[in-house]
């Protein structure tokens, strides 16, 4: 659809499930998962919705998200182990493909490539069951857990200039602390929440507008709120 919300087009159309859709950097193509084999595994297809190819097959795969330069695709898979989803690269066509390293019996979830392409942000519950925040290089080296212990998060995103990310958290949830969403600067790892009220954000970016985080949230109970009033700018 267009950027107003107008013309839209359905692009997919059998009874499988298709999520997590994400543009190449051209514009081209959209990568996504289905489970249209029966197993959940990674396609591309024209920006159209035409010529969709499955690119994954061994195991299943999820959460496909491009490199700035479009010639790879960061994505979890469990083709290791059924239990372990860790996460890896592939080019465009689906060859190619890397681990970049994980701990057994741990979830990755929704790697992201840094603006510049140098680094990867990503969720993993290899120190926490309900997950951490963690960073590492491209090729997987340097590995950095972001988010201080007991602060869980999730669904990171990065900022325009590669300085911060945004991400949902919950400073203690086992003291019942409500989760929001928080902006983390890479240098100083300073926190500030840009929510103020106990939601369920579930999908958010940041606007190309100089150091604003726009943020879609969905609160409890169904009810749609809005990002904290007068938010910081960063």
């Amino acid at each position: 659809m267009d950027s107003d919300g107008s013309n839209v087009h359905q692009l997919t159309f059998d009874a499988s499930t298709h999520r997590s859709p994400a543009f190449s950097p051209d514009g081209s193509k959209i990568a996504y998962w289905s489970d249209a084999s029966g197993r959940r595994n990674i396609y591309v297809m024209d920006a159209d919705g035409c010529n969709s190819r499955q690119l994954t097959f061994d195991g299943e795969s999820m959460d496909p998200a491009w490199s700035p330069d479009g010639s790879r695709i960061v994505f979890i898979s469990n083709r290791a182990l059924p239990t372990t989803w860790l996460v890896y690269t592939m080019d465009p066509d689906g060859n190619n493909v890397i681990n970049l390293g994980a701990v057994a019996q741990n979830w990755q979830s929704r790697p992201v490539f840094s603006p510049d392409g140098q680094r990867i942000v990503f969720a993993s519950t290899r120190d926490d069951f309900l997950g951490s925040i963690f960073l590492m290089n491209a090729d997987g080296s340097g590995l950095q857990k972001l988010t201080p212990a007991p602060m869980t998060g999730q669904y990171a995103v990065w900022s325009q200039d590669a300085t911060k990310i945004a991400f949902l958290g919950s400073l203690d949830p086992r003291r019942g602390q409500p989760s929001k969403v928080y902006v983390m600067d890479l240098a100083t790892r300073n926190l500030t929440p840009i929510t103020d009220f106990r939601a369920e954000p579930h999908a958010w970016a940041w606007v190309p507008l100089p150091g604003v985080a726009a943020c879609h949230v969905r609160a409890k109970h169904g009810r749609r709120a809005k990002c904290a009033p007068n938010p910081p700018k960063f």
